[in-house]
C-alpha cells in the first residue's frame, strides 16, 4: 500500500487522479459487498419462503463483486509484474488466514473467542450442522412421516462433534430385521 501513497505524494496529478479512482472504485466494492449482506437479513425476515435462494443468489453476487475486487487490486495504478506478485501473497493471506483460522475454530470450539462465540454458533447452526431429516443421502419423503430414514441402509452419519454408524432395517428404523418379527421389550 506504501506504493500508492508515494505515488499520491509525486506532484502529478494524473498519478494522484488514478490512485484515487482506484481507491474509490475498491471502497464501493467493499460497501456493495456489506450491502448484499444487510440485504440478506432483510430479505430473510420479509421473505422467509425465499430465503434459501435469495441468500445464495446474494452470496454469489458478494463473491463476484469480491473477486473483481482482488482482479482490480492486482491491476492497480503502477502494477508491475512483481508488484503484482507481491499483492496476490497479501490478498491470498488476507483470504486464507481467516478462513483457516475459522476452520480451526469451528473444529476446536473450545478455543473460539468468547466474544466471538454467538456468531460462531449462529454460523454453525444455520450453515454448518448436517440434519439428517434433509439429506437425501440418508433418508427419503414419506407423505405420513414426513421423513423416514432410508430401508436397508448402512451408512455413517456425522458432524463436527460426533460421527456415528446406522444400520437400518426394511421399514427405515435403526433396528435389526427380527425387531420386526418378534419385538422384545
Amino acid at each position: 500500500m506504501g506504493y500508492y501513497w508515494e505515488v499520491c505524494e509525486q506532484n502529478d496529478p494524473t498519478n494522484q487522479f488514478a490512485v484515487m479512482s482506484y481507491l474509490y472504485k475498491t471502497l464501493w466494492c467493499l460497501a456493495l459487498i456489506i450491502l448484499a449482506g444487510l440485504l440478506k437479513e432483510v430479505f430473510a425476515y420479509f421473505l422467509p419462503d425465499a430465503v434459501v435462494f435469495i441468500h445464495n443468489f446474494l452470496s454469489l453476487v458478494q463473491y463476484i463483486i469480491l473477486l473483481w475486487t482482488v482482479i482490480s487490486l492486482l491491476q492497480g495504478p503502477g502494477s508491475s509484474k512483481k508488484r503484482s506478485i507481491k499483492k496476490l501473497m497479501f490478498i491470498l493471506l488476507f483470504i486464507a488466514f481467516p478462513e483457516l483460522l475459522f476452520t480451526y475454530w469451528l473444529h476446536h470450539p473450545e478455543k473460539i473467542p468468547r466474544s466471538l462465540n454467538s456468531a460462531f454458533k449462529n454460523y454453525y447452526l444455520e450453515a454448518e450442522t448436517n440434519i439428517i431429516q434433509f439429506n437425501p443421502n440418508y433418508s427419503v419423503y414419506d407423505s405420513s412421516l414426513f421423513y423416514t430414514l432410508k430401508p436397508s441402509a448402512h451408512f455413517v452419519y456425522d458432524n463436527y462433534e460426533f460421527t456415528d454408524s446406522f444400520n437400518t432395517n426394511s421399514l427405515g428404523l435403526r433396528d435389526d430385521e427380527n425387531s420386526l418379527h418378534k419385538p422384545d421389550i
